[in-house]
């Protein structure tokens, strides 16, 4: 399965698709921990997208977001595409193995429409959003459906942090 946020409009292997229940088993998270390896140039948003979602002040600790160690397995890799034939900005892939989170250059590298630190962090917080195993919520929260719905300061807002709640305490 391949989530993503668009310009437009979510898709599914090119089908516009609704929203559907957040689920454990439609995640990258094994034993309470998701550990990552980093392949991508936008490391200040990986950075900050695991800070939203591994956040004290707002008790989102159940799930520990951690680099892969010599003695882990890897559950998640972060990775770089360049597709001007897609609308997606960033896009989360279940695949088997490690699956993998895609920043599309086309969309986020400077100069281009969503080229700034603040779009790119968006776009980050919100696909890791998706390895928790989280679906598309309303609009205004950082699990929208479109990137520019979600809040300009890229955390979890109060129906995101219920929800990482509901599915993981």
């Amino acid at each position: 399965m391949v989530l993503c946020i668009t310009v437009a409009t979510l898709t599914l292997l090119g089908h516009a698709t609704t929203a559907t229940a957040d689920s454990r088993g439609n995640s990258s998270v094994d034993n309470k921990e998701i550990r990552w390896e980093d392949e991508t140039k936008f490391d200040d948003a990986r950075k900050w997208a695991h800070t939203a979602w591994n956040n004290k002040k707002y008790n989102l600790t159940t799930i520990k977001i951690a680099p892969d160690e010599w003695d882990t397995i890897t559950d998640l890799e972060w990775r770089d595409e360049n597709r001007s034939d897609v609308r997606w900005v960033g896009a989360w892939g279940g695949l088997p193995g490690a699956d993998r989170i895609y920043l599309n250059k086309h969309f986020l590298d400077t100069g281009k429409k969503y080229g700034k630190k603040g779009w790119r962090r968006k776009a980050a917080a919100h696909e890791l959003g998706h390895a928790l195993g989280f679906n598309h919520k309303v609009n205004g929260t950082l699990m929208s459906k479109t990137i520019g719905y979600i809040p300009a300061n890229a955390r979890p807002t109060a129906t995101d942090r219920k929800a990482y709640h509901d599915l993981w305490d």
